[in-house]
């Protein structure tokens, strides 16, 4: 689910069927299926108010260190942000909760340079609005910078990574 997390925050059921369908052998229409599928759809739940609540703490930061450097209160630019939302912020705090899953000797670097990309925007995106729902859809949003990547997983069966998350394209 993690490595899925990672490609999409917005997964379609048909990912969840098939993840279900090849970890555990049961179809969609199956009722334990359903049952793990809305477990899936919960984690998912949970993984988006961790990333929001991590990056609203990132932001927190941000606006301390901007308070103290500068009078006037304006958005900060790319630089600023890059900086700021280093590639080890990145995996040690943003992404933290699921680079456990990666293995990172098979990660390409593009993979890694795009999922930082997704970071420093969702950060943006958190500086400017304060509406959780309005953070939500416009963090889902952000899925086509990385929803094409793939994402090896530790157990080596990168299940998430052969999803198609869209079925008819």
């Amino acid at each position: 689910m993690k490595c899925l997390f990672l490609r999409t925050r917005n997964p379609p059921d048909h990912a969840f069927d098939k993840i279900t369908q090849k970890i555990f052998g049961h179809d969609a229409y199956q009722s334990v299926a359903k049952s793990i599928n809305e477990r899936y759809r919960k984690s998912f739940s949970d993984y988006r108010y961790q990333l929001k609540n991590v990056l609203s703490t990132l932001v927190k930061e941000f606006r301390q260190i901007v308070e103290s450097e500068y009078t006037e209160s304006s958005d900060p630019t790319d630089e600023e942000v890059n900086n700021f939302i280093s590639r080890e912020v990145v995996l040690k705090r943003i992404l933290s909760r699921y680079v456990s899953a990666i293995d990172f000797t098979k990660l390409s670097e593009t993979s890694l340079d795009k999922l930082i990309e997704f970071s420093r925007k969702c950060f943006k995106i958190v500086w400017v609005e304060t509406e959780s729902a309005n953070i939500k859809e416009k963090v889902k949003e952000l899925d086509v910078i990385t929803e094409d990547l793939e994402i090896p997983s530790r157990s080596g069966r990168n299940i998430a990574s052969s999803l198609k998350l869209h079925l008819f394209s």
